[in-house]
């Protein structure tokens, strides 16, 4: 039995979702849309056991609102009359949240506020939480490949090929994506369980349509990519011209490494840049510049501070350079720029910040340098759409097996762009990248 109740504002979008056409039912699944549009939830049931593609559908273990609509469809719990229901379409849930900073009874009270029968939704939602407690469900999280004329079973062991669908852009938007993919051999050619889930991430991807997707951590040789491996990202990547960097000496061999893949037919330039940085950093391929008519797009792979913070000084010299290098950028034209910068910004960025001090990532140094960054005229897309909504996460231990479980992460990759193109961002989020702990996928949109 659940020992508490899922917020009330989830019944409330359960209900929105069926007064919107959200749902729709198959013999063994159910699609849910989610709210904003942006991703498609899939349900599937056998017995009382649910799952889903995406941990949004849960909230603190217990049931979002895609479950609660498919049970309320599947007649397990109270629905509301078509005039009821004609009242909670087209409620904004995700903006409301957001604006409310995850203050759900705030969001749920500007959602009913001034509608005709307000009283009874409220009474209704609250029925339908109650009768949800009494409910003996099992919740899980966990990925499913559903197929018309496969059984629930079937699916249950089936790897996971489905990918939903990505949002149709804005109207005369450019959207962009951006992965610390640790290892991009691995991730092609590799056989282990782990390239699998990365591989399935490498879909997440292909599927959004992006123009620009940028790559950190190839770990390619100075060569770069051989055949076995640029004929595999072609066939997840199509129609995109690829520009790479590779660490050379003197820095180590196969270490770090980024790459950029556009859109054929863009106007681009790409350089590799050197910023003046430490030895061997301006050696390890950390930079890549696209220039194209009227913006620069940078990808950056941020040199870590090192265990026992042994990188530390060079690190806050990096951070001085690329600061230097991105403000001469931005006094000609303004830039879009991405990747793993190996910081949590403030405490809001990582699950716990207190005992994290002085570990790498979250020292006051390499905060200050993020902040000095910030202010020499670039905003952090995700706060700026967000504002401060808290345990949302770009980044959890691979060797902490439970990391992401729990969410126990770290959010340390950024899409900034120049304060003055800031009002013309419309989406800046983390993609989901299922089960696979490390880096998650960040997407920027922009008109």
């Amino acid at each position: 039995m659940m020992k508490k109740l899922p917020p009330v504002e989830k019944a409330f979008e359960a209900y929105s979702a069926l007064a919107d056409g959200r749902v729709e039912m198959h013999d063994d699944y159910a699609l849910v849309d989610s709210s904003d549009g942006a991703k498609t939830y899939e349900v599937s049931w056998q017995g009382d056991t649910y799952a889903s593609t995406d941990n949004g559908t849960y909230w603190q273990g217990y049931a979002g609102y895609p479950v609660i609509a498919v049970l309320i469809m599947q007649g397990r719990l109270p629905g509301l009359g078509a005039e009821l229901l004609a009242e909670l379409k087209d409620i904004p849930w995700k903006q409301l949240n957001d604006a409310h900073k995850r203050d759900y009874a705030a969001a749920a009270n500007e959602a009913l506020a001034g509608k005709p029968h307000e009283q009874q939704i409220r009474s209704a939602a609250d029925e339908l939480n109650q009768e949800l407690a009494r409910l003996d469900l099992t919740l899980k999280r966990g990925r499913k490949t559903h197929e018309k004329g496969t059984s629930a079973e079937a699916s249950e062991s089936a790897p996971s090929e489905v990918v939903a669908p990505a949002a149709a852009k804005a109207p005369g938007a450019m959207r962009f994506v951006s992965w610390n993919i640790d290892s991009l051999n691995a991730a092609l050619t590799g056989t282990s369980p782990r390239s699998d889930l990365s591989r399935d991430v490498l879909r997440t991807i292909a599927a959004q349509d992006a123009d620009i997707i940028a790559i950190q951590e190839t770990k390619l040789p100075e060569k770069g990519m051989n055949k076995k491996q640029d004929a595999a990202l072609e066939e997840y990547f199509p129609g995109y011209e690829v520009a790479w960097v590779s660490s050379h000496e003197p820095a180590r061999k196969g270490y770090a490494g980024t790459m950029a893949l556009y859109r054929k037919g863009l106007a681009v330039t790409a350089t590799y840049p050197s910023i003046g940085a430490p030895e061997p950093m301006d050696e390890e391929g950390r930079l890549i510049t696209l220039e194209l008519p009227d913006f620069y797009f940078n990808l950056v792979y941020t040199p870590n501070a090192g265990e026992g913070l042994k990188r530390l000084a060079e690190r806050q010299e990096w951070d001085a350079r690329y600061a230097d290098y991105l403000a001469s950028l931005d006094a000609t034209k303004p830039v879009i720029c991405c990747g793993d910068y190996n910081v949590a910004h403030e405490e809001i960025d990582l699950a716990n910040p207190a005992g994290n001090h002085q570990s790498a990532g979250f020292t006051d140094e390499e905060r200050a340098g993020f902040s000095a960054l910030l202010g020499r005229g670039f905003t952090d897309t995700f706060r700026h759409v967000h504002g401060n909504v808290e345990g949302v996460y770009s980044w959890w231990a691979q060797r902490v097996k439970t990391s992401k479980i729990n969410n126990a992460g770290w959010r340390i990759d950024y899409f900034l762009v120049s304060d003055r193109i800031a009002s013309r961002v419309v989406r800046s989020e983390m993609l989901d990248s299922g089960p696979r702990q490390d880096h998650a996928p960040i997407l920027l949109e922009i008109q």
